[in-house]
């Protein structure tokens, strides 16, 4: 039997819960086939998803922080622009 048709602020206030697993079975069957069917919807599950994909990345060290800026600061002196210090 399929779940009943839920709209996108419904399926929205129970996203991150959902993205997280803790939802009661019946509640994550009716979000997954809203997604299914909600292109809005469904691009904002994606977009949040990648953002905690993102954020259990390890944290980049001090030694990568610094290369990135000499890069950064490197080629901005090759465009001509000047940074103070």
């Amino acid at each position: 039997m399929n779940p009943a048709p839920i709209d996108c602020e419904s399926a929205m206030k129970d996203l991150w819960d959902y993205l997280d697993d803790e939802l009661p079975p019946h509640r994550t069957e009716q979000i997954r086939v809203h997604l299914e069917t909600c292109v809005g919807c469904d691009a904002h599950m994606q977009f949040c998803r990648s953002f905690l994909t993102q954020i259990d990345l390890p944290v980049v060290s001090a030694t990568h922080l610094a290369q990135l800026r000499d890069k950064v600061h490197a080629t901005l002196q090759r465009e001509g622009i000047v940074l103070s210090r």
